[in-house]
């Protein structure tokens, strides 16, 4: 962290120096209760805040009390996804920290001021992400950060320095503020434009100038059709799919059906691996995909694929991916997200936490992609998502998804009507997110001249901050108890 040379009035000293960090305790979930003392996990840091809300709750008992949490202390996430996010807990209500969550203990607050330090550790957040992220799994230990060299002004320059980084982000929170609710409300629109189109607003003239198309007719003939194919007891299809899916008319649009996903198309996933591991991952052969692929927009991406053996790959033929596919992940912290298969380059197959779905005839792709995009699905997601510690959707829940179904050429149409619409979102989205990258390389600028001392003038009356960091440590090794010293018995 520490680049230039520092001021004269200035020292560097390991962060282990001046605070410490404590671990949190390992809860048991068996006693988690409805009403209690919440329990601070890493899913409740955020960047700057830690949120009560989702909080799992205990019952208070005296052997969690070192654990306790107090208004003004910083936490940090040790693990999991959101590894180095720092948080500042802002509340007077009694809350434990659990395991894996961090809590800093300034050991002298002479020496160090509290905001200061939450400043030093976004100036240390990528030299924490960097030892993090080192390995398979996120994860840094308290060793490892307290180990990490800072720069210590005097604590009368830390007082100002604190007090100009908050002049100088609080306007530029007020861009920031502005452009993430520019951002919701794209969102919103989205959203919008997701719900008008599955229910037939965009489309009205269509139908009016294709009267002859109709769902009810389509679905009659692909029940048929399957009919005659349903002997074929070796296709994987064979009880995913079947001709008597049910399906109704629309009470106002005569041209739509009405049904669920039920037997209508095919829907797969993997349960477990058979005991696969990760040290069978190949460096060559059949794609294995996972949420990481559904990170990049509409189309699956598969630069951060793994591989495995074509003996793996063969083994569950009903996973075996097909361009036009479409991939939604049911697990964990990617639920909801969705993208289209729509160039493989590879036989690719896919991990437990992704469905494949196929439209069978009866549904676009890419409609399919809108439709789960919108407000149904995501309503359903968010359920799962606040309703358990660990968000799943089953397939049931996607068997049984109601939906609305126009003709085949229509379905087209909505598409071409969603995007010429989103289209113009993704430009602003564009605009906000080159906005949001400039604030936060701003923000690091400022936090780079802090640091280096470029940010306030120095005040020769300050102590020096080595001087006053050796004098506490005398203190402290002369408040130590002394040793006693072992002496042999010396015998005549």
């Amino acid at each position: 962290m520490i680049d230039n040379e520092i001021p004269k009035c200035w020292t560097s000293t390991n962060l282990g120096t001046v605070c410490k960090l404590r671990n949190g305790f390992a809860f048991k979930s068996d006693r988690y209760t409805k009403e209690g003392i919440p329990v601070i996990r890493i899913s409740d840091i955020g960047d700057g805040n830690v949120d009560l809300e989702y909080c799992v709750k205990v019952e208070l008992d005296n052997q969690y009390l070192t654990y306790k949490v107090t208004r003004g202390d910083i936490l940090v996430a040790m693990s999991g996804a959101t590894t180095g996010k720092f948080g500042i807990f802002k509340s007077d209500q009694l809350a434990f920290q659990n395991q894996r969550v961090g809590r800093f203990e300034i050991l002298d607050k002479s020496l160090l001021d509290n905001q200061f330090l939450l400043f030093l550790l976004y100036g240390l957040k990528h030299k924490i992400l960097e030892d993090a992220y080192g390995g398979a799994q996120p994860n840094i230990s308290s060793g490892k950060i307290e180990e990490m060299e800072i720069p210590l002004p005097p604590l009368a320059e830390q007082h100002r320095i604190v007090a100009k980084i908050e002049e100088l982000f609080s306007e530029l929170d007020k861009g920031i503020e502005s452009l993430k609710t520019s951002q919701q409300q794209l969102k919103v629109y989205r959203q919008a434009v997701l719900k008008y189109a599955f229910e037939g607003e965009f489309t009205a003239t269509w139908r009016k100038d294709n009267p002859d198309y109709s769902a009810i007719d389509e679905l009659k003939i692909e029940s048929s059709q399957r009919l005659q194919k349903a002997r074929d007891k070796k296709s994987i299809y064979y009880k995913k799919i079947a001709h008597d899916f049910k399906f109704t008319q629309h009470e106002s649009i005569s041209s739509w059906a009405k049904g669920t996903l039920d037997k209508l198309v095919y829907i797969a996933a993997r349960i477990g691996w058979r005991g696969l591991k990760k040290d069978e991952y190949t460096q060559t052969g059949p794609l294995f995909l996972s949420v990481h692929s559904l990170n990049h927009g509409k189309y699956v991406d598969y630069t951060e694929a793994f591989h495995v053996s074509l003996e793996r790959y063969v083994e569950s033929p009903e996973i075996q991916i097909q361009e036009g596919d479409v991939l939604l992940c049911k697990d964990g912290a990617g639920i909801g997200k969705i993208g289209i298969v729509k160039y493989l380059p590879d036989k690719a197959t896919v991990n437990s936490s992704l469905l494949v779905i196929r439209g069978m005839n009866v549904l676009n792709q890419e409609f399919l992609f809108y439709l789960f995009s919108g407000p149904v699905l995501q309503k359903i997601v968010f359920e799962r998502i606040t309703g358990s510690a660990t968000p799943h959707l089953f397939q049931n829940d996607i068997n049984k998804f109601e939906l609305l179904i126009p003709p085949y050429k229509e379905q087209l149409q909505i598409v071409q009507e969603i995007e010429s619409r989103l289209s113009v979102c993704d430009k602003i989205e564009e605009s906000i997110e080159q906005g949001l990258q400039q604030a936060e390389a701003l923000r690091q600028s400022i936090l780079k001249k802090a640091f280096e001392g470029k940010l306030v003038p120095q005040d020769p009356n300050d102590e020096p901050a080595s001087l006053l960091l050796e004098r506490i440590k005398a203190e402290r090794a002369a408040a130590q108890p002394e040793k006693k010293t072992k002496t042999k018995k010396v015998t005549a």
